[in-house]
């Protein structure tokens, strides 16, 4: 299994990363599963461009992007990508849980997984459970930095998810 992972500060934009990064994989894979904590629309990639514009310019009035996971099939291999990074364990929903998310990619026997951490290093911290629990065939970390400009922001969100989806194709 191939892990990539997309980390970073709260609010840094790593679950609008993710939201790019399912937009790219949906429109070349077939998609097997998707849930997420809340309703979520179907986005292109440029309308979660747009959503994510709106996000920072009127925050109170467009909802936040919701934790979500997916599976796709492309190219023969199983991806699975979810956001929820912030908590090893939620009781509240799977969805937002770190360490049910890694159990559920690997109960469908993910080739890749796509997941997002925070960076702080302390006790029973996502980063910790990965540096401690996952060492994979590939292991790429992607850093999401708190970026005081709009455009900046954006940009970095789609070299990101740009740059793990190539990656992605080279090794499918």
């Amino acid at each position: 299994m191939a892990l990539f992972v997309i980390y970073g500060n709260m609010n840094s934009g790593k679950t609008h990363t993710c939201w790019l990064i399912h937009a790219l994989l949906k429109n070349v894979g077939k998609r097997l599963v998707y849930e997420t904590s809340q309703t979520q629309p179907d986005w292109t990639f440029s309308e979660v461009l747009q959503h994510i514009e709106d996000c920072y310019l009127s925050p109170t009035i467009t909802p936040p992007v919701a934790d979500f996971r997916a599976l796709f099939e492309y190219k023969g291999k199983k991806i699975a990508i979810f956001s929820a990074g912030d908590f090893l364990h939620d009781e509240n929903w799977e969805v937002t849980s770190f360490d049910d998310n890694m159990n559920w990619a690997q109960n469908n026997i993910a080739d890749h997984v796509i997941c997002c951490s925070r960076s702080r290093n302390k006790q029973n911290s996502v980063r910790n459970s990965l540096l401690d629990n996952y060492r994979m065939s590939i292991y790429r970390w992607y850093w999401k930095d708190i970026l005081n400009s709009l455009q900046d922001q954006i940009a970095e969100a789609q070299r990101v998810a740009i740059e793990i989806f190539t990656d992605i194709k080279a090794n499918c």
